[in-house]
């Protein structure tokens, strides 16, 4: 424990001890404690009286100190968002809190500033469990991952992939839906692919790229890469609002386009209808989740089936300490044909002549 802040951290550690007691079980004296954790006693003190004004324990004169525990027949699940603008925060939210009150949860959500490290701050909330959903940096550093694993609630990470053994997480298989969606374009005929990345580079937004790129590129494609070069809290409209009308001066060649998430198929579509660019007929568009206004988009599914099923199964199984579960689940994700792509290979009759060109409802 870091010098500094021993006292802190100690509470920290009693509060993950005190998750697996039962209530009005006898807690270690301070000397007890003393020797258990190799600290002093100006160490202990703070972090026991912590724990007392929180509720968390009771002490009696003479008899000494017992666990406290709220009556409650329903465990409290916590989502934790960040803030950022994105209709996907709202749509996992009410997701999770009908799973989660379906399992017999307590469902409560809070949202916290996306520039904040979050994951320092985890000992701060009162509950069972922790869901956090979406978090700004999912390339972890080690100083976050000891954070997360030593949170006094157990903590499951949700949209967001991080294979480190010490994380539990749920999240869909970008990098298998990546080459899917190449896949299904090079099956419609489409050589010539742009990938506009108008998220920022968290770990699973690399996981498409990867996947998209593998597959389309072993296939013989071309890849033309659109970045927004986009940091947490950016929006993208202006950067593809250039890049749209560089497409349109013929800087780009490209037949199709996957933009990550499709709120950047909304911008884009908006700026091709502005320079007179037809969907699909003169540029498919393919991206993934659901949203409102994308029901003409092909795309991948959010999967909020799954996610609504998975996390609160794997909340309860954590809260019943069983040991032989998935603790990092990444699920297959659906494709949702539609209107929004071209099929270039019945563009063309039998004899060369242009013909009318198909598309998937």
């Amino acid at each position: 424990m870091l010098k500094s802040n021993k006292s802190d951290e100690l509470c920290v550690r009693l509060r993950q001890r005190i998750a697996s007691m039962k209530d009005g079980e006898a807690f270690p004296t301070v000397r007890q404690l003393m020797a258990e954790y190799n600290v002093s006693q100006s160490t202990v003190t703070p972090a026991i009286n912590l724990l007392k004004e929180k509720g968390l324990l009771k002490a009696y004169v003479g008899r000494g100190s017992f666990v406290c525990k709220k009556e409650t027949t329903s465990p409290r699940l916590l989502l934790l968002q960040n803030n950022w603008r994105a209709e996907i925060f709202d749509l996992m939210a009410a997701t999770l809190r009908a799973g989660a009150e379906a399992n017999g949860f307590e469902f409560v959500h809070e949202r916290y500033d996306y520039r904040e490290d979050i994951t320092q701050s985890l000992a701060n909330y009162d509950a069972d469990i922790i869901v956090l959903d979406g978090i700004a940096n999912d390339l972890l550093t080690p100083e976050q991952i000891l954070a997360i694993s030593r949170s006094p609630a157990p903590v499951i990470l949700s949209r967001n992939s991080v294979p480190v053994r010490q994380i539990n997480y749920v999240c869909g298989d970008n990098s298998a839906a990546g080459s899917n969606i190449a896949n299904y374009l090079i099956r419609m005929g489409h050589r010539k692919l742009g990938l506009l990345i108008n998220e920022p580079h968290l770990y699973t937004v690399e996981a498409y790229r990867r996947g998209f790129e593998s597959c389309a590129r072993a296939n013989g494609c071309e890849i033309t890469i659109l970045d927004c070069e986009m940091e947490p809290g950016d929006r993208p409209d202006q950067q593809i609002e250039k890049f749209i009308a560089d497409y349109a001066a013929g800087k780009y060649d490209f037949t199709a386009l996957f933009p990550v998430s499709a709120n950047g198929a909304l911008v884009a579509r908006r700026c091709l209808d502005q320079h007179g660019i037809r969907v699909p007929q003169d540029l498919s568009l393919i991206s993934s989740g659901c949203i409102t206004g994308s029901d003409w988009l092909t795309v991948i599914d959010t999967g909020m089936d799954e996610y609504k099923v998975i996390i609160p199964r794997m909340a309860k199984d954590i809260l019943e300490h069983k040991t032989n579960i998935s603790r990092q689940i990444e699920f297959p994700q659906r494709l949702l044909e539609r209107k929004s792509v071209r099929n270039l290979k019945l563009s063309k009759s039998p004899s060369g002549k242009l013909a009318s060109f198909g598309v998937l409802s």
